[in-house]
């Protein structure tokens, strides 16, 4: 895109297969500038004056509770929309009509565990007598807990074992519990488990095998498509609902057929309750947000 971008003297056309976009004002100046109504982001921002709508997490508090932008804050839009309008055709289809599978949403939340919660604690008390280098140390054996419980991974692996479940997909984020799903997997009986992670070569995965899949979250936002698979568990809550709005469409896309089930595990205890909540509300979770709300609520 970037290099596309240097050839100055050729016209240039995008076009994008994404119906819906993920943020309205920033990906609309993205078009504007690759168009030259702005030299680059930092003039955009600077003819709008959107940064005095950013808040301490780096977003900007410009939208109405559906989405759509508050124009009484942000007047600019209104330009915005009209320049937008000679550069973009969005041709009229009826998404419903579109060949598409039909996706069940699953939200499991898991019974409360008073050990697990004993154990939070306790890290918690740890924290606060400085027992850990720092934030990130403290976290990793927060997410050790939570996420390699065998009560979880008991659950994972019931929900996997279905009758009608082909080829799942198991969404983690961190090695170590990718580790502990695999061990777990393992000792029940189920063997040949393919991972993709950052790095994996695509050719090297068999798509076809009827076997659970480990996605790493950062990998599931590439090029992947399982048509075989009817099922995604969304394993480990991460912190990007970008990545997991990528994730969702591994197993779901056009020529696709039937019900694919998608799975979301919470555990009972108020840290992957908040990110798990913060991501059904479309929110971005910065690494500053994550260490207020870890510290606020464990």
């Amino acid at each position: 895109s970037k290099g596309l971008q240097k050839l100055k003297f050729y016209p240039k056309l995008t076009l994008s297969a994404t119906p819906f976009t993920n943020d309205i004002v920033m990906d609309s100046a993205s078009y504007l500038i690759m168009a030259d109504y702005y030299k680059n982001k930092t003039d955009f921002v600077n003819q709008s004056g959107i940064d005095k709508w950013m808040n301490k997490y780096k977003n900007y508090d410009i939208y109405l509770e559906d989405g759509n932008v508050d124009v009484i804050k942000f007047p600019y839009y209104h330009k915005m929309r009209d320049r937008l309008s000679k550069i973009v055709y969005m041709p009229e289809i009826d998404i419903k009509s579109l060949d598409m599978p039909d996706t069940k949403n699953h939200y499991i939340t898991l019974d409360r565990d008073d050990e697990l919660i004993g154990d939070l604690k306790s890290l918690a008390k740890a924290h606060n007598n400085r027992m850990f280098d720092g934030f990130m140390d403290y976290f990793m054996e927060i997410v050790f807990r939570i996420y390699c419980d065998e009560k979880r991974l008991e659950k994972l692996y019931h929900i996997i074992t279905k009758e009608n479940i082909v080829q799942p997909l198991i969404f983690y984020q961190h090695t170590e519990v990718k580790d502990a799903v695999i061990e777990f997997l393992e000792k029940k009986g189920i063997t040949d488990i393919q991972v993709i992670k950052g790095k994996t070569n695509l050719q090297t995965i068999d798509k076809e095998i009827n076997k659970p899949i480990l996605i790493q979250y950062l990998a599931g936002g590439e090029s992947i498509e399982m048509k075989n698979s009817n099922c995604s568990v969304f394993y480990e809550n991460q912190h990007s609902y970008m990545c997991l709005v990528q994730t969702r469409g591994r197993n779901v896309r056009r020529t696709m057929k039937g019900i694919v089930d998608h799975y979301y595990l919470i555990s009972a205890c108020a840290i992957d309750e908040i990110i798990f909540e913060k991501l059904q509300q479309k929110e971005e979770i910065s690494n500053e947000l994550l260490e207020e709300l870890v510290l606020e609520y464990n």
